[in-house]
């Protein structure tokens, strides 16, 4: 067996590479207490705890289309504290961008500025059109 691993010390490596990027991101998620829901757990926290919608996206795709009720504020303008953050505090907070990626850095964002109750938008606004959810312009 050591022979083996010896002769093949590059598969052993490239598999430790992809173990640790696969569980880097979950273990950071963890951590920082950030949940990734589906749109439907999504609206029911939108409906039953009074969840707001954030959508991280630059303007112009918010402008063409986005979660109904949803507040743009791009992921640009999270990284520092603004009254506008400060009102988020005490809210259940669900961020979605196109896919979920942008999402989740801006959900660590808030997390680091001690807003509790942050969830992320799995897949983003592209898996919440697949679920045909309601959108607008």
């Amino acid at each position: 067996m050591l022979h083996f691993v010896a002769q093949n010390w590059y598969l052993f490596v490239a598999l430790a590479v992809i173990v640790a990027l696969l569980v880097f991101p979950t273990a950071r998620q963890l951590m920082l207490g950030v949940e990734n829901v589906s749109p439907g757990q999504a609206i029911q926290i939108a409906n039953h705890r009074s969840g707001l919608f954030i959508d991280v996206r630059q303007a112009d795709e918010f402008a063409a289309g986005h979660i109904p009720k949803a507040k743009n504020i791009p992921l640009e303008k999270l990284s520092g504290p603004s009254a506008e953050l400060e009102k988020l505090k005490g809210k259940p907070v669900i961020l979605y961008c196109q896919s979920g990626q942008r999402s989740m850095r801006a959900a660590t964002l808030l997390r680091k500025q001690g807003i509790d109750s942050v969830y992320n938008l799995a897949g983003g606004f592209v898996h919440w059109q697949r679920e045909n959810l309601p959108a607008e312009r």
